[in-house]
């Protein structure tokens, strides 16, 4: 005979089951700033990409912020490069799921 209690189990499991998981997805902000160096492969490749000093794209990521004066000519950059950032990631970054 089915008890009620044996039919709480599968559904007492599977939210559990659904729990651990998004529990172990932890969500990551990406900023704009490491986001364009890591797609363009790094600080020196997106300052030369870009016609800008290595240590001023360095002292970006302080703010994680990429100057507005610049984000038209990173996206240009990258467009020609064929790499795949959005004006939306160069303003707010990313959320990525580790």
């Amino acid at each position: 005979m089915l008890k009620y209690v044996d039919l709480l189990k599968p559904s007492v499991y599977g939210v559990l089951r659904l729990w651990q998981h998004s529990n172990t997805m932890e969500n990551t902000h990406i900023t704009p700033v490491e986001l364009a160096i890591n797609m363009f492969g790094g600080v020196r490749k997106l300052a030369k990409c870009i016609g800008r000093d290595p240590a001023a794209v360095s002292r970006w990521r302080k703010s994680g912020l990429v100057p507005t004066q610049v984000q038209r000519k990173l996206l240009t950059a990258a467009a020609a490069r064929e790499i795949n950032i959005t004006a939306h990631d160069i303003v707010f970054g990313r959320e990525s799921h580790a």
